[in-house]
This record gives C-alpha cells, sequence and structure tokens, in this order.
C-alpha cells in the first residue's frame, strides 16, 4: 500500500462542490492518504467478502479523488434488519501515526449507520469508535479521534437499518486519511465535516456531554498493583495492618446482591452418592430406583463407530457374580453394538466372560425404559468388572456409549455393583468430563461464597404430563434444592415447557401450550412445596420473534402458568426474563397485557464490549425489539440511565415490579471480547455493587458457577479444574460486606472533592454502620494502581472505620480527622474496583488478621495439627495424579475427602494421624483408599504402596533387593 502526502490543493478541489470551501483556500496541516483505492485489485486486497449476500468492489461510479471508490453493497433477502459487517484486512491493518482517522463516504439518505473497529495490536482487544447515521446524499468526510499507536484498522461495519428502502443497498468509500490535526479545526464548524472527538465506551461517554477518551490506566500511586493474594493499603501513610474480612457462610448472612446461575439441569441429577451430574459414570450404579429422565451415562462423541471404552466398576471387597443385567438408555438410544464383559481380582488381569457381536435390540419395541439385557455365565470370584465396548451404533444422535444402569448380580440374586454396596465406578471416556463437579465440591462452592440466590433451569415435562397425567421431579432435585435452603440459600427455577422452549406458538396453539404447562406444573409444585420462592418463566424470548402475533402469543404462553404458581403458592414470585434490556419488547409485552401477573423483570446483562474497555457502568444494553445492536446505537448515556427507564416503565404498568439480574459475566480467555481472571474478579465486584447502587432489589447472579468454555471463551467463577478464579473470591467479598439491609442513606454524604470520575453511594444499616462503596470509573486493568482522593463524610459521628477490599478481601483500619462534624479520610486510594469504607458510630468489629485463603489443589494432603496456642499447617505431599483432597486433624479419628466426613478406619477405635517431633505419621490403610492405591505390608517393616497387586510388585529383581530376614516372613494386607 502506497502512503502519500495529502496535497492542499487536492483537497480543496475535491472538496469544493460539498462544502463550499473556497479552491484558493491553502491547507496547513500534515495529513496522508494511506489509501485512495485506485487499485482494480484493492476490493480484494482490503476486504474479506462474503458473496452470498456482499459484494465489494473498486468502482468507477463514484470518486473523490482519481477515478476510483470501494462500492460495498449488501443483498439481504429476508425480513429482518440486521448488522452487516466486513472485515477490513484480515487480521487488521496497521495505520500510519496520528491522532485522526478519516474516510470519504458516499451517501444515499437511506438512513444507514457506518463506524470503524479498531484493533489493539499487543492485545487482540477491539474498539468500536462512534457510529454516524448516513442521512446526507453524496460524499461527506467522517472523522474520528484515535489511539496514536498500537491500533489497527479492523472492521468498517456498515448496517443496514431500514426495510422500507429494500434489502439491496450499497456505500462508496475513498480516500483513507490519517492526520494530526482535525479536519474540523482547519474548516471549523460549519465546514459541513462530521467530526467525532472521542471514542465511544460500551455505551457512550461517562456522560452525555463528554468527549474526552476515557481513562484506561491509574497508576498515580507508587506501589505495585494489588492481587487477590498480594493487597495493597487503602490509605496512604496507613501503617495500621492489613487484616481478612470476617468471612461467614451463606446461612450467617443476611439476603445479598450476590449468586450464581448454573448452565445446565446440575441439580437434577447430582447426588452425594452419584457424585457427578448429566451422563457422569456414577451414573451407570446409582440404581433405577432413583431413575429419571436425565440419569443414564453416556461416553464421549466418537468420529464413527469403532471405539475402545469401558466402564469399570470396583467392589469394596472380593464378590461372586453369577450374571449382569445392563438397561439401556430410554428407547436404546447409544446401546453399543460389540462389547465384552470382563472380570479382574486386580484390576490387571482380565477374564472375559461374556461376548456380544452384532446388534442386540434390534426389532424390540421402542419405550422410554427397555427392558434388561440380561448376561449369564458361570459364577466367578471377582473384586472388579467391566463393560468393554469396541463398537457403536449410531442411534443417539451420533455415535456414544450410552446405558441406563448396570447391574452385578451375585450368588444370591443381589446387585452389589449398585453405589450402595460401596462399588464405585468409572469410565475411560465420560461425557461429563471438564462439564460437571462432585456434588459436594459444587455445594461448597455455592455455600462458602456466601451467595443467598441460585438460578436452577428445570425443564417441565408437559409431554410426561399429557402423557400419564403426573409429572416425577427428580428426587436429586428436591434434595439438592432442600440442602440448599438449609444451608442459607434460596433458588429461583427457571422453569422451561416443551423442548426447551415456548417456540414461538401463536393464537389458540399459544394459550393452550400456556394451560398444558401450567397443568404439569401442579404436580411439580406439590412435590417442590414452599422450597422455591421465585419462579421464571421460559427464557429470553425476545431473541425470537417481533410480530403482533409472537407478541401475543409469549403472552398468552405465560399468564397462565404465572396465574397457577400464584393460585397454589400466594407467596412466591413470578417473572419473565429478557436477553439483555430490550426496551421496546418489553413495552410490547406490557402492552399486552403481561404486567399485572409479574413480581418481577429479570434481565441479562453481559460485557459485550471488547477487551479493552472493561466498564461496567456503560454495559447497558444491545438488543432493541429482539435485533442486536452494537454499543454506539445505545440510547442511553449510562447504564443507571437505562436501568431507570427500564424501572419507570415497568412501573407505569405495574409499581410492584422488582428487578432482578438473572444473568450477568464477563467471560474469560483469549478472545477479542474476553478478560484476564484479575480483570475478571474486580469486574464482578464493580458489576454487584454497581447494581445494588442503581437499584436492582433483587440478586445477580453470575453466570456461571461452573467452567463453561465455548470456543476461546471460558465462563463460570471455577475453572476447567473446578479451582476458584479470583471472582469467586469477589463475590465472597461482597456477599460478606453489604447486604440488602444496606440501605441508601438519607443523611449522611460523602464528598470526594474534584475528583469528578468517582462513582460512590453512601448506605446506612439500622446497627449504626454506614458503608461507602467507591471507585473510579475508568476501563478496569490488572495493572492498574489507583489514585489518591480525600473523602469528607458529614452526618454521622465516627467511632472508628475500615476500608474493606472487594476484590482481595483485606481490610485495613482507616486514620482519619474530624472537625465540626465532617470527617476527613485523607490519601485514600482510589482503585478501578470497589473499595469500601465501613464507618460505625458505636465501637468496631474485630477482624481476623490477613490470611490469603488458597484453595487446596486437587490431591492435596494436610495435617492440621490442633493446638491451643498455634494453629500450623503442614502440607505433606502434593501429586496432581491424585483427584481427592484429603483432610486429616491430630485430634480426631475422622478426615475429610473432597469436604466428605469418613472414619479413618472402620471398626478400630482410637486411630488418628500423630505428629510425633516435627514428623507427621498417618494411617496408612485409610490414605491408601483414599487415593486409590493397593497398600501392602511385609513383616520386619516394609510398605508398599502400589496400583498392582503384591503378587506384581514383589519382582525376582525385587525380592533380591529385600534383606534376608524380610524374605523370610509372610506379607499381608496393611491394617
Amino acid at each position: 500500500m502506497k502512503l502519500k502526502k495529502l496535497l492542499s490543493l487536492f483537497l480543496s478541489i475535491c472538496m469544493l462542490p460539498v462544502f463550499g470551501v473556497q479552491a484558493e483556500e491553502k491547507l496547513e496541516f500534515d495529513g496522508y492518504v494511506f489509501e485512495d483505492f485506485e487499485s482494480p485489485d484493492s476490493d480484494g486486497e482490503w476486504f474479506n467478502i462474503a458473496p452470498e449476500t456482499h459484494e465489494v468492489s473498486t468502482s468507477q461510479e463514484h470518486a473523490v479523488s482519481g477515478s476510483r471508490s470501494l462500492k460495498f453493497a449488501v443483498n439481504r433477502e429476508r425480513t429482518e434488519i440486521g448488522i452487516t459487517s466486513r472485515e477490513y484486512s484480515r487480521g487488521g491493518h496497521p495505520m500510519p501515526v496520528g491522532k485522526y482517522f478519516g474516510m470519504w463516504v458516499y451517501g444515499n439518505k437511506h438512513g444507514n449507520s457506518i463506524f470503524p473497529v479498531l484493533s489493539d495490536a499487543e492485545s487482540g482487544g477491539q474498539m468500536h469508535l462512534k457510529t454516524f447515521t448516513v442521512d446526507w446524499q453524496g460524499w461527506k468526510y467522517l472523522e474520528w479521534q484515535i489511539p496514536t499507536n498500537k491500533y489497527k484498522l479492523y472492521h468498517i461495519v456498515f448496517k443496514k437499518n431500514n426495510a422500507d428502502n429494500g434489502y439491496y443497498d450499497e456505500i462508496f468509500f475513498d480516500d483513507f486519511t490519517i492526520s494530526n490535526v482535525s479536519y474540523f479545526e482547519v474548516y471549523g464548524e460549519d465546514a459541513g465535516f462530521v467530526n467525532d472527538t472521542g471514542m465511544a465506551g460500551s455505551v457512550g461517554q461517562m456522560d452525555s456531554g463528554e468527549t474526552e477518551v476515557v481513562t484506561t490506566t491509574l497508576d498515580e500511586i507508587d506501589q505495585e498493583p494489588p492481587t487477590r493474594t498480594s493487597p495493597q493499603p487503602n490509605q496512604l501513610n496507613n501503617e495500621n495492618p492489613l487484616k481478612m474480612i470476617s468471612y461467614k457462610k451463606a446461612i450467617d448472612l443476611p439476603n445479598n446482591i450476590a449468586g450464581v446461575a448454573f448452565n445446565e439441569m446440575t441439580m437434577s441429577s447430582n447426588t452425594p452418592e452419584t457424585r457427578g451430574v448429566n451422563w457422569a459414570a456414577p451414573l451407570a450404579n446409582d440404581g433405577m430406583e432413583r431413575k429419571g429422565k436425565h440419569t443414564p451415562f453416556s461416553g464421549g462423541l466418537n468420529n464413527g463407530s469403532a471405539t475402545d471404552e469401558y466402564l469399570t466398576f470396583h467392589f469394596n471387597e472380593t464378590k461372586t457374580i453369577k450374571s449382569v443385567n445392563i438397561i439401556p438408555r430410554s428407547r436404546g438410544m447409544g446401546y453399543p453394538v460389540d462389547y465384552t464383559i470382563d472380570v479382574s481380582r486386580d484390576g490387571k488381569k482380565w477374564e472375559t466372560v461374556v461376548t456380544v457381536t452384532g446388534e442386540l435390540l434390534a426389532g424390540r419395541e421402542q419405550k422410554a425404559i427397555m427392558d434388561p439385557v440380561v448376561h449369564s455365565f458361570a459364577p466367578v470370584k471377582a473384586n472388579y468388572i467391566r463393560m468393554h465396548v469396541t463398537k457403536l451404533n449410531g442411534n443417539a444422535g451420533g455415535h456414544y456409549f450410552q446405558i441406563a444402569e448396570f447391574e452385578a448380580i451375585d450368588l444370591k440374586g443381589k446387585n452389589v455393583a449398585i453405589y450402595t454396596e460401596g462399588t464405585t465406578v468409572e469410565a475411560s471416556n465420560p461425557l461429563s468430563t471438564n462439564m460437571v463437579s462432585d456434588w459436594q465440591v459444587m455445594m461448597d462452592d455455592m455455600i462458602d461464597a456466601g451467595v443467598k440466590w441460585v438460578n436452577v433451569p428445570f425443564m417441565i415435562p408437559r409431554e410426561e404430563y399429557l402423557k400419564n397425567g403426573n409429572v416425577v421431579v427428580p428426587q436429586a432435585l428436591i434434595d439438592n434444592i432442600r440442602y440448599l435452603k438449609e444451608n442459607g440459600v434460596n433458588v429461583t427455577l427457571r422453569i422451561w415447557g416443551s423442548s426447551g422452549r415456548w417456540d414461538g406458538r401463536v393464537g389458540e396453539e399459544a394459550k393452550k401450550f400456556g394451560q398444558e404447562v401450567a397443568e404439569a406444573m401442579v404436580p411439580c409444585i406439590e412435590q417442590l412445596g414452599d422450597l422455591v420462592m421465585h419462579w421464571q418463566i421460559y427464557n429470553e424470548e425476545n431473541g425470537g420473534g417481533t410480530s403482533d402475533e409472537y407478541i401475543q402469543g409469549y403472552v398468552d404462553a405465560v399468564v397462565p402458568v404465572a396465574k397457577k404458581i400464584h393460585e397454589l403458592l400466594p407467596g412466591a414470585k413470578v417473572g419473565v426474563e429478557t436477553a439483555l434490556i430490550d426496551m421496546k419488547w418489553t413495552k410490547r409485552i406490557l402492552d399486552a397485557g403481561i404486567g399485572p401477573y409479574l413480581d418481577t423483570f429479570d434481565t441479562h446483562i453481559y460485557k459485550e464490549s471488547v477487551a479493552s474497555q472493561n466498564i461496567i457502568e456503560n454495559v447497558g444494553t444491545f438488543i432493541q425489539d429482539a435485533q442486536r445492536k452494537f454499543p454506539q446505537d445505545q440510547p442511553y448515556a449510562t447504564y443507571e440511565e437505562e436501568f431507570n427507564a427500564l424501572k419507570d416503565l415497568l412501573h407505569s404498568y405495574n409499581p410492584k415490579i422488582e428487578l432482578w439480574c438473572t444473568e450477568i459475566a464477563a467471560n474469560v480467555g483469549g478472545g477479542g471480547y474476553n478478560v484476564t481472571p484479575p480483570v475478571q474478579g474486580k469486574w464482578l465486584a464493580r458489576a454487584y455493587i454497581y447494581h445494588q447502587m442503581i437499584g436492582y432489589t433483587g440478586a445477580s447472579m453470575w453466570w456461571t458457577l461452573q467452567p463453561v468454555v465455548t470456543g476461546e471463551t471460558e465462563w463460570g467463577v471455577l475453572d476447567t479444574q473446578y479451582n476458584r478464579r479470583d471472582s469467586w473470591y469477589a463475590m465472597k467479598n461482597v456477599a460478606n460486606t453489604i447486604s440488602f439491609e444496606h440501605q441508601e442513606s438519607k443523611t449522611v454524604t460523602a464528598d470526594f472533592g474534584d475528583a469528578t470520575d468517582m462513582v460512590y453511594k453512601v448506605f446506612e444499616h439500622a446497627d449504626g454502620s454506614y458503608l461507602i462503596p467507591y471507585w473510579v470509573w475508568t476501563f478496569i486493568r490488572e495493572q492498574n494502581t489507583g489514585k489518591a482522593v480525600d473523602i469528607k463524610v458529614k452526618g454521622v459521628d465516627v467511632k472508628n472505620a475500615v476500608a474493606i477490599d472487594m476484590f482481595n478481601g483485606s481490610v485495613q483500619e482507616l486514620n482519619y480527622t474530624t472537625d465540626n462534624g465532617v470527617t476527613t479520610f485523607a490519601g485514600m486510594v482510589a482503585r478501578d474496583y470497589p473499595v469500601v469504607i465501613r464507618i460505625n458510630s458505636a465501637e468496631g468489629t474485630e477482624y481476623a488478621e490477613f490470611v490469603p485463603e488458597e484453595q487446596p489443589k486437587r490431591g492435596q494432603v494436610v495435617v492440621v495439627e490442633k493446638d491451643e496456642e498455634e494453629k500450623s499447617e503442614t502440607e505433606l505431599f502434593c501429586d496432581e495424579i491424585f483427584s481427592s483432597n484429603i483432610i486429616m486433624t491430630t485430634d480426631s479419628e475422622t478426615a475429610t475427602i473432597n469436604g466428605a466426613e469418613k472414619p479413618l478406619y472402620n471398626g478400630v477405635a482410637g486411630v488418628k494421624p500423630v505428629i510425633i517431633d516435627g514428623v507427621s505419621y498417618l494411617p496408612a490403610r485409610f490414605l491408601s483408599e483414599a487415593i486409590g492405591k493397593h497398600i501392602y505390608w511385609l513383616d520386619g517393616g516394609v510398605i508398599i504402596i502400589s496400583d498392582d497387586s503384591l503378587e506384581t510388585v514383589l519382582t525376582d529383581e525385587v525380592k533380591a533387593a529385600l534383606p534376608e530376614y524380610i524374605k523370610a516372613k509372610k506379607g499381608g494386607t496393611a491394617q
């Protein structure tokens, strides 16, 4: 590409017809045209073309200079009008260094939109520049102020807005320019240019009149940026020690805004016995009496029928087996074609007792739960039994190994493979890998975080009700909701109708569908009782359609369900959800009559801005009447302004409607929209507290608790190894600091002086405490250190005060002065995430000293020595091949494995870990079983821990190395 000097004479001549600039005017500034589209190959070189809907070519129809420009035509033969964007040189094209980027655009007054997208050359993050509406005819020059380095031109986005002008449309570009002086400055306000002297954030600028670029770093404080495990003081020249929030579990906390959501029906099948969820290996031996719609086992997807997979069952002692029963999944889906049944004494050497080749289920009646496939054989002793599959059929929507249940029958006719007999199971290729979590881990991750609300999806089996006149709610769902409620966590149940959605039914069909779902709700509510106090009907239906019939059909499908819930549970809350905030769609369903039946209106809010623009206050909405929008199309200056508009709209129809946020998230990963884990943690804390500031009356539920991976994007406050991310700890800090009992203060005020970019509010509590959360309205960055502000507080008699860091949970007692009723907190560090000042008008609260709460790695064994004077922890060993966290204490005969309490050795009293002269001694048999190993002892002092049998371990080479007095003695199993 050529880079040429922008000549004054050229600009004067070409601008004369459009702007009336006199030809003799001489322009005195440094500018460059870095693309003039004069080459016939410019279309292929600069633009990535989608031939089915777009045509990009150099054209001689119009030109602002030379003889050619770039023509971009779009032909979208469909009813809705959407966004059409083209990639401007794959990966982005470097621009010359300059302050202003400009282009000539030939318009046709059709009201379409155009805006550029820049790409950060280092991080890959994208920045959307301001949108202009093409409301002119002929050539016009557009200009944007831009960063002077690091950015590339990534997209030119052309959006067709008006179907009245037909589905075919076109626009022309010419002479992309870079300059250090704005053409606007040269020609004046009346020259006819369109000038944008700032870059849009997620919604717009800081307020409607702001034109400066939002500050992207906070580096005024001379210290390292704070991290979750390395906090920094929140007041300059304050030598008071850092302490830690006094953490409490959910049951000990008042209702607060912190909540989490689930990505799947995890609660319907995950139990303390199965210790896993959908498709996990333990569902193959969880017992038919617990079976429900969602409890089959499934292996992972295979490319074809050939496979090598197994389910291995480990008995707690030697069993004599005479037969197995294999119960297929519903309609026989996923039942294998070729497999063997094998037994083993040591899990290494296998004997085949059954061989199957060919389709056993062919010709059988296809029914919900099929009869078992029975395999009998001569009785055989075994410690292990497995189903080894080598060929699959393709009747499960792909090639999967799937069954509903595996039973091993002993001589007395008893199923000894079931979990209640102590049998464990593992799969070689479970579909649930990295998708599910252990039951106790899952529960601990919610309860320990202090969240008060959990969003649980549940599909109401309408078809089951229509067929059988009844609905059976999975017992696991009932048990898990009850467990959460007993531990202080409330459940929002997101109920769906048919196969996932209402599916856009209209007219009488919609009314019939709504009535059917309402009738199916009756047995569900009878079984769940008052365990669920917040019900959400359907999900994100504003993404489906906009016709009047669609809107009315949606209301007709919702109202019967809402009425039935209110009838059977008068105290319950009922709400509907929209994807993001959709003001127009919401008004239309309110006009259609849904308002009187709603207690809550539930929104979904995501960080949909690019990675470099992490700012909750501008997150807002990007959807209008079911059509996705870009941030710069947002008609509201701030998220708070938009929220208030939504609240006013809802309350004009029903003043009792509460606003909840049932999905909110900022994703982690490598894509252009993704953030790092520390930034995600800061964003979560800022989002939750901002929601309470602006008036959300219900919980904000983070999407999700569990790790979900979609391409480069990772959702969830847990990573894919189920370690707690920074965002999990930030959520815990918020939950343990602020609650709905803290209301906006009417008497106490805070003044930040000339720091006009601060976000803050004063909350008060009946116990005499006041909370002032504050942060800088700027983009969140890992490297931000903060800036100093003086905070003056009026209206309260301050006895003591602390600063609580919402990112790392540190607490520091503050220094302050009081003069004439004004308390000054000098040198407070304002960061890009919330710090909360807690003021006590009575004597303050004592906090434990700061100790970073690290989650033990999977496989870590910790012995805790109990001592009245001092508690110490000694890490014995950590091996990532182990799958359990094991914690033992020196004064207890029990230990915990992944949170579940287990006796150290059944039947023997007094077995405890001991520490003698600094050496830890552990009960070997318990430890070996906990880590899934065999342990053997030999008289004379040799202990062997191994995956293999004693016979396998004691090779001739090993025996030769043993002392003679040991070789002469008998070996056995360690006690």
